[in-house]
């Protein structure tokens, strides 16, 4: 009764709750009961927590219990999630970190008490699982997987939840006593309604800055562990030439080790970087290679320490795809990273990937990738920060050895409440002497109904990160504005918002390569579903990148129309149309749908369909060596289903058809069409253990050929978690 009188009194006296961890003789059970001898110490708090929307500051519908106890192993939680209506509450299963709309309740926890960054657990009515790092920008982050159990009910009152999170899968300061900051988000399905303990005073849902209090946590000097994954795998795809079975297996192992509380050192030996699954087919019409998501483990975890100004770091770099599309082996990595007592983050990764040899030559030599990032914390939303790289080719053969560098300092100052300044320099070292160099600075001002930023940014001519980063575009500078503002629509719709953006981009040489403006609304209606219009104007500019002088094109605009249903609803239909002016003149039209069913608590099926189209472009013909009209087309289709045969158990089904076609008036149209289907079993047969089973199949043809050869591959792994 002390801890619950002391709980109520801090929310009474200032509004955010302050609670007295209690700390447990014996663990309680992780059954989903709340039942056994340990909850009835627990401290607690009863609210009725505010809705971020559908009516924005409105009272939740029903109230939730939180319930919390801690021991030198692990923080246990508890929820009882009453419900005036359980008959209505979605029971629906996911995969791991794969949102689908049910009864959903999620821990935000601030180790540190700093208001830079936190952890999430969310957990849904079916006992599915979800975890993140969440940054102080308000990233949620959700490649970072910690191994913690939990277990649901449900009955006449509505459910219950209780999660057990070990301390080793935290980091915290070493401390005798310590205070942690926390949050909950309750997701209910009947009304859409998105709760929050405490809701942010800003346009975001969730400010890291303004959490409730967990108090008095006392002995938890390290949570320092050892975990080990081993893992085994075997792929089989068949020869498209031979007609016969190409078949490897390897086998090898990441090592994790607590250095203490707050620092981590990964080690990795022969690492299992190969993707389970293929990256889905994209349309390009850029002059730029295509950016693509990291979904290695070694390089997830912790990645968002090695976020850097200027794209410095592209962890895809590391073990790519030679342009015969052999994948470069990575024979080892090692990664420490952490963050100390007086706020210095840190993060070293080193990783070698050995050499492949394709028609007799070096298509990717043997290299040494080392990568630094130091970020030193001011308090909230202020920091200073250092960002290096290194890449190093050995002489190898007859190829003599080089190396590439660069480097960054960027900082992040608050002033007031809620404005901030930011700014970084950032410079590159290539081969051939080709040094350059890059700037930047911004502000952001966000209150209540209003988010508004603005920058500027120089990049050099001869900058260039792509040995480690991801670099585009150079020899520019570029000045933005964007303002975003909540309205009230009255009428069929609820709370939306209205935003605007400006850019002006021009070369080193005085041409203006961008001028663009769009306005956007966004109508969310009252039932569910939402209406976004918007248009754009691109003014007159010069491309560099096209023909061998590059070319000047007049001023475009287009116009777009999005619609979609209730998210939440078992049937969710979305469509998007845009069209106008394309920007290298002529003109050009889009479409975009997608249909999701959930037939059941364990079934979804989605599918989608998109079309884009130019007409009478004008662009450079390099294989006629003139300038050229030119008409492109891209198709898509793709159908998911998955499958859930519990928490831990599921089939992911996934089929995409894509065409692509390019023609000039000046040549023949060479159309390329590819078809895939894989189907992926997954089971975590214990904590942190997983075996999956792949099948796949992939076939394409160009021109008007017919139809290649199908390629089927079969791809097995089995991994195992031990934590000591």
């Amino acid at each position: 009764m002390t801890h619950i009188l002391l709980a109520s009194i801090a929310v009474l006296q200032t509004g955010t709750p302050i609670v007295p961890a209690v700390k447990t003789a014996a663990p309680p059970c992780i059954d989903g009961l709340l039942t056994d001898q340990p909850w009835r110490q627990a401290a607690f708090i009863d609210t009725v927590m505010t809705l971020y929307g559908p009516v924005h500051g409105d009272p939740m519908t029903d109230r939730t219990r939180i319930m919390f106890l801690y021991d030198d192993d692990c923080l246990y939680v508890g929820f009882r999630l009453f419900d005036s209506s359980p008959g209505t509450m979605n029971d629906a299963l996911c995969d791991r970190d794969d949102y689908n709309p049910g009864e959903w309740i999620a821990l935000i926890l601030d180790t540190w008490g700093n208001g830079r960054q936190a952890f999430s657990f969310e957990v849904n009515l079916a006992n599915s699982q979800m975890d993140s790092r969440i940054n102080e920008q308000g990233h949620w982050d959700y490649s970072w997987d910690a191994v913690w159990s939990s277990a649901t009910s449900r009955d006449d009152s509505g459910w219950v939840c209780e999660m057990a999170i070990p301390m080793t899968q935290l980091r915290f300061p070493s401390a005798d006593s310590q205070d942690w900051g926390f949050n909950v988000q309750r997701v209910v399905t009947r009304g859409a309604q998105n709760g929050w303990l405490i809701l942010s005073e800003t346009t975001s849902q969730m400010d890291v800055r303004n959490f409730a209090t967990l108090a008095g946590l006392e002995g938890l000097h390290s949570s320092a562990g050892v975990e080990l994954r081993p893992y085994a795998a075997g792929r089989s795809v068949r020869n498209g030439g031979s007609g016969g079975w190409d078949g490897e297996i390897e086998a090898g192992a990441d090592l994790k080790i607590g250095i203490s509380s707050s620092v981590v050192a990964d080690f990795t030996v022969n690492p299992d970087f190969g993707q389970v699954e293929a990256d889905e087919a994209r349309m390009n019409l850029s002059h730029f290679e295509l950016f693509l998501e990291e979904r290695r483990p070694f390089f997830l975890e912790a990645g968002d320490i090695f976020d850097m100004p200027f794209n410095l770091f592209y962890s895809r770099r590391i073990g790519a795809v030679t342009p015969f599309g052999s994948v470069i082996p990575i024979l080892g990595g090692a990664k420490v990273s952490g963050t100390l007592p007086q706020g210095l983050s840190f993060g070293f990764l080193d990783a070698l990937t050995g050499q492949v040899t394709e028609d007799g030559g070096i298509s990717a030599p043997m290299t040494n990738y080392g990568i630094l990032r130091l970020e030193q914390g001011f308090g909230p939303l202020s920091h200073i920060g250092f960002s290096a790289t290194s890449v190093d080719v050995p002489s190898q053969d007859s190829l003599d050895s080089y190396s590439s560098r660069s480097g960054a300092i960027d900082g992040c100052l608050r002033i007031g409440e809620n404005a901030v300044l930011t700014g970084a320099v950032a410079r590159s070292w290539n081969p051939g002497d080709r040094e350059g160099s890059a700037c930047s600075a911004g502000t952001s001002v966000q209150t209540e109904d209003s988010f508004i930023e603005a920058g500027l940014e120089l990049v050099e001519d001869d900058f260039d990160a792509d040995a480690a980063g991801f670099t585009t575009s150079t020899g520019f500078w570029n000045a933005y504005a964007h303002a975003m503002h909540f309205i009230e629509l009255g009428g069929p719709f609820r709370r939306g918002n209205s935003g605007v953006f400006t850019g002006w981009t021009e070369d080193l040489d005085g041409n203006v390569t961008g001028r663009d403006f769009s306005v956007w609304l966004e109508m969310p209606f009252r039932g569910g579903g939402s209406l976004h219009p918007g248009v754009s104007w691109n003014g007159p500019r010069f491309d560099e990148w096209e023909g061998p002088e590059g070319t000047s094109y007049p001023s475009s605009w287009s116009g777009s129309l999005e619609v979609s249903t209730d998210w939440y609803a078992p049937f969710h239909a979305g469509l998007e149309i845009e069209g106008g002016m394309y920007s290298q003149e002529g003109t050009f039209e889009a479409a975009g749908a997608d249909l999701v069913l959930r037939p059941g608590p364990a079934v979804s099926m989605e599918l989608d369909a998109d079309i884009y189209r130019t007409f009478n472009a004008r662009c450079y013909n390099w294989d006629a060596g003139v300038w050229d009209s030119r008409n492109t087309e891209w198709r898509s289709a793709s159908a998911r289903l998955g499958w859930m045969f519990g928490p831990d158990a599921g089939l992911r089904v996934f089929s995409q058809y894509s065409r692509f076609v390019t023609d000039f008036d000046l040549s023949d149209p060479m159309p390329g069409e590819e078809l895939t289907f894989n189907a992926l079993y997954s089971l975590q047969y214990r904590p942190g253990s997983m075996l999956y089973l792949l099948g796949e199949l992939l076939t394409d043809r160009e021109g008007s050929g017919s139809w290649g050869r199908a390629q089927p591959g079969l791809f097995a792994k089995v991994t195992w978690f031990e934590a000591f």
